[in-house]
């Protein structure tokens, strides 16, 4: 018998055939068109992670306010341009920063407001009737010399500083490797550190000196380390820093140029006693006044000391210094200097008040 041709297939079946001969090129194309379309356009923004101290405040974002508060996380920016961030909450001081930042990023930014304190509560020290605030004495002119946690702040965060982000629950131990010159007869192996954190960071602990021997931080989301010289264009070389930490025992490596992440002050930053005999030793200590310095509010305690420059030449801008940190009532002995500088390492002196009186007296030799 003669076979039967086989059946022709059914209508649906032609067409989903057809479909994918002539018609899925172009729904695939479509699609694929509009994911592009979509990542694209959608990449062009980017996004703030946004914090605040105290948490709970009013955030506005170019003038508009939004229906969250902080912490939030604030998207679909335009990349294209600038915004301006302002974070209020009642008795604070405003906060207020510009962010941009490239497409697909996000940036994280904590707002530390501070209480709006009374003018006179953060009065910087008079040096006489027309109420200038005092940045230079004469030691000749007689002591002992006010320091004003306000007036003689030195802001580090927009200064050349070398910098990383920390984890603020985490502990961290810092160290250094190397030796750099600043200009001196001897090499330098030790850089100024200074963090930035939430309000568990204490104001005692935001700021200090880092060498060789391991120094412990916590409570931190921003490291940055500095050297101060006020002459950096002689400086040669560059001081590892390792950032060690402490529960996995990872290492991550900062480089410190000696020349690029130095910090120089102008004549009206910091305090700064000159006309010291080079020959004569001195006995120096700083005490707290009768408000003592706070760098981070009142939240944040008593700073109790302040970063101290002190080097021979006619100021610091012509020969190079020693790095201290005088705290408050500890004397230390100076020898062969004669100016002394000293500054409060922070972010934002809005939220500093009070001060520390500085005392420098003359050693007599053991011969006589």
């Amino acid at each position: 018998p003669q076979a039967m041709p086989p059946a022709p297939p059914p209508a649906w079946h032609r067409s989903l055939r057809g479909w994918a001969v002539r018609g899925a090129p172009v729904v695939v194309a479509a699609l694929v068109a509009t994911w592009l379309g979509l990542v694209m356009g959608g990449s062009n923004t980017f996004a703030v992670e946004l914090s605040s101290s105290p948490a709970g405040a009013t955030i506005r974002v170019d003038g508009r306010t939004l229906a969250e508060t902080t912490p939030t996380l604030i998207t679909q920016l335009p990349s294209d341009r600038e915004h301006v961030l302002e974070v209020l909450l009642p008795g604070m001081v405003p906060f207020s920063q510009r962010v941009h930042a490239e497409r697909g990023t996000t940036l994280a930014v904590h707002a530390r407001l501070a209480p709006k304190h009374p003018p006179s509560a953060r009065a910087p020290p008079r040096a006489g009737p027309d109420n200038t605030p005092a940045f230079f004495a004469r030691y000749s002119s007689g002591g002992p010399f006010a320091l004003s946690a306000v007036a003689h702040a030195l802001r580090v965060p927009p200064s050349q500083a070398a910098r990383m982000r920390l984890d603020p629950s985490r502990t961290y131990g810092l160290r250094v490797e190397g030796r750099v010159s600043v200009g001196g007869p001897l090499p330098v192996a030790q850089a100024v550190y200074f963090l930035e954190g939430g309000t568990a960071l204490a104001a005692r602990d935001s700021f200090g000196l880092v060498g060789t021997d391991e120094v412990l931080v916590r409570d931190a989301s921003v490291l940055y380390v500095f050297l101060w010289d006020d002459r950096p264009d002689d400086n040669r070389g560059a001081l590892q820093v390792h950032v060690r930490e402490q529960a996995s025992g990872a290492i991550t490596t900062l480089l410190l140029d000696a020349r690029r992440h130095a910090i120089s002050l102008s004549p009206h930053d910091g305090f700064t006693l000159r006309e010291l005999d080079p020959s004569t030793t001195y006995r120096v200590v700083v005490r707290a006044a009768q408000e003592p310095a706070r760098t981070r509010g009142f939240g944040g305690g008593e700073v109790g000391g302040v970063l101290a420059l002190h080097g021979a030449g006619l100021s610091p801008a012509t020969a190079p210094g020693t790095l201290e940190v005088l705290e408050v009532n500890q004397p230390t002995v100076m020898r062969g200097a004669s100016w002394l500088r000293l500054a409060f390492p922070d972010d934002d002196a809005n939220d500093n008040s009070g001060g520390l009186t500085l005392e420098v007296t003359p050693v007599a030799p053991l011969h006589q």
